[in-house]
């Protein structure tokens, strides 16, 4: 990896009535600066498929709302998101549960402290 950042999609899944909580992380994952965010869509009510629906038509294609034709659990809705972003071509894949709110700069000191592990050959 160069000097430049890599590409950097998010990820999360919701099922039920969880927009608004996904919806502040997804918020959360692209002020910390990723490409686009990716949401596995695990069975959500209907007045929550429409407000997840309503965000990724308002955000120019950065927020890309998948459903999985049934919900069998989070690990399957997880690996659909990791194929996803890689799919599309994204380096890192940032996984977050729909009601994990990361903190400012956490996206940075992730990258950073992969570029060092990198860096010393581990």
């Amino acid at each position: 990896m160069s000097g430049r950042r890599p590409t950097v999609t998010g990820a999360t899944v919701t099922y039920g009535s969880r927009h608004e909580s996904c919806l502040a992380v997804v918020d959360r994952m692209l002020d910390a600066g990723v490409d686009a965010v990716l949401v596995i869509d695990n069975g959500s009510a209907p007045a929550s498929a429409t407000a997840l629906d309503a965000a990724a038509a308002a955000s120019a294609g950065r927020i890309v709302v998948r459903r999985m034709p049934r919900n069998e659990g989070s690990a399957p809705a997880f690996a659909a998101a990791i194929s996803g972003a890689r799919a599309a071509g994204t380096e890192y894949v940032w996984l977050l549960d729909d009601d994990n709110l990361p903190e400012p700069g956490a996206l940075d000191r992730l990258l950073s402290a992969d570029r060092a592990v990198r860096d010393a050959g581990i």
